[in-house]
């Protein structure tokens, strides 16, 4: 955290040894948690509460948390709850944003969904579509989740850092993306 929004040929992330570090850019103390860690726990707590994904649950707990005042939330994350908040029944995100916000809140999806990666994978782009209306993103999102599925139920551990990689890119380049995954808001 302390290194985001730093281009990788920055002088202290190259000189970093390790250990936590003051976020100058989001104001945070060594060690404290940030809205992406809040935002998983918040769609895990969702996945219990609900006995599976419910996008309107986790869009209301994610505004909650916005509301609340959660600190380094992302542009498109913040205009989407903007959005949700003003009209729950729309869709919230807005077409081509990007943004790391549900790649790294995703993975509570394959802890979930863990039995079935393909279904990690789709559960995790709908939720990524909810903030960030991006196939690159919901992908990513999606890859990502599928591949906790799977290594949280693969028992090859001599390859199983090699094989989820692989894994990881087949789910980026040949998993077909469905248009329309922000349906689930409008549900009552």
């Amino acid at each position: 955290m302390p290194f985001e929004t730093w281009p990788a040929d920055h002088p202290k992330l190259l000189s970093w040894t390790g250990g936590y570090e003051r976020s100058e850019h989001h104001n945070l103390n060594p060690g404290q948690y940030t809205d992406d860690t809040q935002m998983a726990r918040a769609l895990a707590e969702s996945l219990i509460a609900c006995r599976g994904f419910n996008a309107r649950d986790v869009m209301d707990r994610y505004l909650a948390l916005f509301e609340a005042g959660i600190r380094g939330i992302g542009t498109a994350t913040r205009r989407a709850l903007t959005r949700y908040k003003s009209n729950p029944t729309k869709p919230a995100g807005q077409r081509g944003t990007l943004g790391n916000g549900p790649v790294m809140r995703c993975a509570p999806i394959g802890v979930a969904f863990r039995h079935d990666p393909g279904l990690a994978r789709t559960i995790a782009q709908q939720e990524a579509w909810l903030t960030h209306e991006s196939h690159d993103v919901a992908s990513a999102a999606g890859a990502v989740a599928a591949m906790v599925a799977w290594l949280l139920t693969t028992t090859n551990a001599p390859n199983k850092l090699l094989m989820a990689t692989m894994f990881t890119m087949d789910c980026t380049q040949n998993a077909p993306f469905t248009e329309g995954l922000h349906i689930g808001l409008h549900d009552p």
